[in-house]
């Protein structure tokens, strides 16, 4: 499924309207369809009815506006509905569909209909807490998407007000104060419960506060016509998706035809790394996993993994280092994975060089060897095979220089660019993992649990994708599919045991879980 920027979602209602002929008034009427059906499964049981709808003078406030009728029309004829509208700003310079529903309603009040509309200037103070007091609903129509600059200071404390009203909230498209590219918020924002989006998800929705903002989100068809997406790049993998890219496992089959991973890994002083990565990639199909590291690192993984092929490679003071494989071969593996836990120094930084120039198979450059490579990033545009990259957004800024917040702001775009830049593919790793490649698609992951929070995730997360490239998938597929995995069996071990006392190591046993319940 594609994700939209503003811009985008703009440019596809703009060719909807004006050159298919599609009217705006009949998208707002089929969004405002759609967001009452969602809002009347909330009060479909109550008696008597209280809803407190806050306009803005734009579209997103006529979609609010609109919506005052279609729940009045489905709750009417069998229950009291009361509904009450505070309309922010200067009504004469509302958009014309904002005016056009303001006027229905008017023509509705003169006859009788229960609508109560108040309207207060952008300036101006009001007291709404006394209409808040016993609602039972309140919708957040203020400001949709395209919002860039923080929210005057009146609507910062209208929204602060809902905020604290103790009642179910429910946002129209995108909650007022978020920026619905980055998900940043924009001096204050509407936590909602629940928000109705409409055709495609708004990427400011899916990453950073924007997705908690954002409460449970709702992706509603409007009857714009799909396929005007087509050059948009930025997706989210839907479970349909995800299924079909899983692996096959065939009945006519051994250890080697689901693949060979390699892992250079680990050091005196973290053995761990190692072990979680090799588990990782077994219990994701890996035919064979080949741990490679210094001798105390292979005494810890034969106690914990009887199952790997331990291969004690020549060390320097307890780390591997640019002689390690000097009679060493890896020419036939199908994946290799070089990093976690690896140590950083300069005979670490020349081992990681060494092994990712000669490579003929696909790399995946995790946790140390990035910290060994950003000293140097002219070695990840000397590499010849396919290479895969997994920063934390700490990593990341040391490979771009950039601050955390920085690329936390616009993550999507940053994790875009470096692969355009250095040829790789980008697995940039936070609370949504962004997965990006040199020719700018970009997915972003959806999936994931607090019980991921955890050191050794990362090294569990490569060793999915390397035993995923293994078994024959595509390796931006791989990484997409593997995150995605990743964030179930989150999921699913907190269902189980909780958020609070995950290890890493255990993750993957849920990984195996998750592969076989989408099979």
């Amino acid at each position: 499924m594609k994700a939209v920027s503003a811009e985008e979602m703009k440019n596809i209602e703009n060719i909807t309207i004006n050159d298919i002929g599609v009217l705006s008034l009949t998208l707002m009427e089929t969004a405002a369809l759609k967001f009452s059906e969602k809002c009347f499964d909330i009060i479909k049981d109550k008696k008597h009815t209280k809803i407190v709808v806050f306009t803005g003078k734009g579209n997103n406030g006529g979609d609010g506006l609109a919506f005052c009728r279609h729940i009045y029309q489905k709750n009417s004829l069998t229950r009291k509905i009361d509904i009450e509208i505070i309309f922010i700003g200067d009504r004469s310079k509302a958009s014309d569909e904002c005016k056009t529903q303001l006027n229905i309603l008017f023509n509705l009040i003169e006859r009788g209909f229960n609508f109560k509309i108040h309207f207060i200037d952008e300036k101006q103070n009001f007291d709404i807490s006394r209409i808040l007091f016993d609602a039972d609903l309140i919708v957040d129509a203020i400001i949709g998407t395209g919002l860039k600059h923080n929210l005057k200071e009146n609507i910062a404390q209208i929204v602060k007000l809902i905020n604290t009203s103790n009642c179910i909230v429910a946002s129209v498209d995108c909650p007022t104060g978020i920026d619905s590219d980055c998900g940043k918020i924009l001096g204050n924002a509407i936590n909602a419960d629940f928000t109705v989006t409409f055709h495609l998800p708004k990427i400011g929705l899916l990453i950073n506060d924007g997705s908690i903002c954002s409460g449970k989100l709702f992706v509603e068809d409007i009857n714009i016509p799909y396929g005007l997406e087509e050059d948009i790049k930025t997706n989210i993998l839907t479970l349909d998706e995800a299924r079909k890219l899983i692996p096959k496992r065939v009945k006519n089959s051994n250890k080697s035809t689901f693949g060979k991973v390699f892992i250079f890994a680990g050091c005196d002083n973290m053995p761990g790394a190692c072990v979680i990565a090799s588990k990782a990639a077994y219990r994701t199909g890996a035919g064979l996993v080949y741990s490679c590291s210094v001798k105390s690192v292979c005494d810890v993984i034969k106690n914990h993994l009887p199952e790997a092929v331990t291969k004690s490679l020549p060390d320097k003071n307890g780390y591997l280092f640019k002689g390690s494989i000097d009679n060493f071969s890896y020419n036939d593996a199908d994946c290799i994975v070089i990093g976690p836990g690896l140590g950083n120094n300069t005979d670490t930084a020349d081992f990681v060089k060494k092994v990712s120039l000669n490579s003929k198979s696909p790399i995946i450059l995790d946790a140390d060897a990035l910290n060994d490579i950003s000293k140097d990033l002219s070695v990840l545009q000397e590499i010849k095979a396919p290479c895969i990259i997994t920063p934390h957004l700490g990593e990341m800024s040391r490979l771009t220089g950039k601050s955390i917040n920085d690329l936390k702001n616009n993550i999507v775009e940053e994790a875009r660019t470096f692969s355009k830049k250095y040829n790789v593919i980008t697995v940039l790793k936070d609370f949504r993992t962004i997965i990006s490649r040199p020719s700018g698609d970009v997915y972003i992951n959806t999936t994931g649990s607090s019980a991921l929070a955890k050191g050794g995730s990362g090294d569990c997360l490569t060793g999915v994708l390397a035993a995923l490239i293994a078994q024959g998938t595509n390796c931006f597929y791989a990484c997409v599919l593997g995150t995605y995995i990743l964030g179930l069996a989150g999921e699913k071990f907190s269902q189980t045991y909780g958020e609070y006392g995950s290890l890493a190591r255990e993750i993957s046993d849920f990984v195996s879980i998750i592969l076989n319940e989408l099979q």
